[in-house]
């Protein structure tokens, strides 16, 4: 059996990539069932004709919901030597510059794989045995998470506390 710290936090997956030589920061989000790309990205650096007949509504994890307007079928999105295709949706008020969702990281063959040393990026070929790799996240050295470090401290100063109350019972003292 493996122990480890669990986490109520983790970082972002995101990736440069690029498109027709136009570089583009892209977020990997595993729970979106869409491609998403900032209007402004599409005009800047998705330099591909973009199919007004398309619109869908979107909600968001906080309940927001918003409608994307257009869609740009197949875009090439390459990371070094890895090329990958996604049609992407526009929207003209997401967070982001572009989201990578389930149809891009399923399309492509793209898989998660967290290690010792961070969080990897696989990219598959058609039989399904990874071709490339990418260190995507990075984990520091002996690192400790800040709200698990908040934790570790706050015990430590509540056995402090508790070791120095006193209950006096009788004319005796008895320290817990």
């Amino acid at each position: 059996a493996t122990s480890f710290a669990t986490r109520s936090r983790g970082n972002l997956i995101k990736l440069r990539m690029e498109c027709d030589g136009n570089p583009v920061s892209a977020i990997i989000d595993t729970g979106s069932q869409l491609n998403i790309a900032h209007r402004k990205v599409w005009k800047s650096s998705l330099p591909r004709p973009v199919d007004m007949h398309y619109s869908v509504n979107m909600n968001d994890a906080n309940g927001g919901a918003s409608t994307l307007r257009g869609l740009v079928p197949n875009v090439p999105l390459t990371c070094g030597s890895v090329i990958t295709h996604a049609n992407v949706y526009i929207g003209d008020q997401v967070p982001f510059d572009l989201l990578l969702g389930r149809p891009w990281q399923r399309g492509n063959y793209v898989s998660i794989d967290e290690r010792e040393d961070g969080t990897y990026l696989l990219f598959k070929d058609a039989e399904l045995n990874v071709r490339h790799e990418l260190l995507v996240t990075p984990e520091p050295a002996n690192s400790v998470q800040p709200d698990i470090a908040d934790f570790i401290s706050k015990t430590h100063r509540a056995k402090q506390l508790v070791n120095t109350i006193t209950i006096e019972k009788g004319s005796s003292a008895t320290e817990i």
